[in-house]
């Protein structure tokens, strides 16, 4: 058997690997996705999945957060899956960062010890870019991204 193109879903990836329940608040965090421990998961499983020629796509909450596309991005993912809401958002990213920049972010992101650090230095990247001057860095919008410039 093959795999064609694996798809992960980055909630229940970082669930999984943090042994979170995602609707328990003393044991997650909003941020749970950008963990670095989910983070390098997710660089093994590109690099291992373009090591055999295979394209990677991301769903979930994390695809369509700034700051959690520009990480996915400089790991390496191919594609990304994502609310319509989020299309404008994650749009402005891809076209601010070169690909050589959302590298070396992600891997100073992979780097951080914990989720906020990388929160903090992402967002501070979106920043600097002139993203966050669309969006505060605390979220007004409505529904599960809500609050995803937050630190």
């Amino acid at each position: 058997m093959s795999i064609i193109f694996p798809s992960g879903r980055t909630n229940e990836l970082a669930q999984y690997i943090l042994a979170a329940d995602r609707t328990n608040a003393r044991v997650t965090t909003p941020d749970d996705t950008l963990h670095p421990a989910v983070l390098n998961t997710i660089y093994m499983i590109v690099g291992d999945a373009h090591a055999q020629s295979t394209p990677v796509s991301v769903c979930g909450e994390m695809a369509g957060d700034p700051a959690g596309a520009l990480a996915l991005l400089g790991m390496g993912v191919d594609a990304l899956s994502m609310s319509p809401a989020s299309f404008g958002r994650v749009k402005l990213v891809i076209r601010a960062f070169t690909s050589k920049r959302a590298r070396a972010l992600a891997d100073e992101a992979l780097e951080q010890e914990d989720e906020r650090q990388v929160r903090s230095l992402l967002n501070d990247a979106l920043e600097g870019a002139g993203i966050l001057k669309h969006w505060p860095r605390v979220g007004d919008r409505a529904g599960s991204n809500a609050g995803a410039f937050a630190e």
